[in-house]
C-alpha cells in the first residue's frame, strides 16, 4: 500500500520516493501503472509526468494437473485398466528434483498393480512447459460411476503461483464383466 504524504512540502526539483509491495498471483508479464495525483488536486505545471508504466516480469512455480484418462474408455470389472493423468510444468523454473511432487489420489474400487511417474533429476529436467505424467496400471472391483481425483503438491511445498490447477477430477463408468 501507499501511505499518506500529507504535510510534506515538496520544493521545486526535489523527490519523494515511493516504495510499493504488492503479491502477484499469476506468472507471466504484468503490466504496472503508477500515478501521482490522478485526480488533478495539485496545482501544477506540467501533469503531463505524473504517471509512468512498466512491465514486470513474474517468475515462479506453478504445476498444472490437465487430465486424467483411463484406457479402455469403458472398462469392465476385472478388466486390466491404465490411468494417465498428465501434468505441465507452468513454472518459470525447469524441475530438477521431485521437491514438491508428493500427490494425494483417490481411485474408488481401483487396485494398482503398477505405477510409473516421471521423475526429475539433474540428468532429467523436466523444462519450463514441458509436460510429465503418473501412469497407473491395474482393475477395478466393483462396477458403477467412479469419482477419481488426483492432486500434486497439496501442501504447497513449492509456493506455486497458483494453486487451484493442482488438481483434477473424472468420473469414470465401469461396467459388469
Amino acid at each position: 500500500g501507499v501511505s499518506s504524504a500529507q504535510g510534506t512540502v515538496i520544493q521545486t526539483n526535489d523527490y519523494i520516493t515511493f516504495t510499493i509491495y504488492r503479491t502477484f498471483t499469476k506468472i507471466g508479464q504484468v503490466d504496472m501503472t503508477f500515478k501521482v495525483d490522478p485526480a488533478g488536486y495539485l496545482a501544477e505545471s506540467n501533469a503531463n509526468n505524473n504517471s509512468i508504466a512498466l512491465k514486470v516480469s513474474v517468475i515462479g512455480y506453478d504445476l498444472a494437473v490437465e487430465s486424467l484418462t483411463i484406457t479402455p474408455a469403458k472398462p469392465t470389472v476385472a478388466q486390466n485398466s491404465y490411468l494417465r493423468i498428465k501434468v505441465k510444468n507452468n513454472s518459470s523454473y525447469n524441475l530438477y528434483t521431485g521437491a514438491g511432487l508428493d500427490l494425494i489420489k483417490s481411485f474408488p474400487d481401483f487396485t494398482i498393480t503398477k505405477a510409473s511417474s516421471t521423475t526429475p533429476s539433474l540428468d532429467h529436467l523436466i523444462n519450463s512447459g514441458s509436460y510429465f505424467y503418473y501412469e497407473y496400471e491395474g482393475n477395478f472391483s466393483g462396477a458403477g460411476d467412479k469419482k477419481f481425483s488426483f492432486t500434486i503438491d497439496p501442501k504447497d511445498d513449492l509456493k506455486e503461483a497458483d494453486t487451484a490447477n493442482n488438481t483434477v477430477n473424472a468420473t469414470f463408468s465401469v461396467f459388469a464383466a
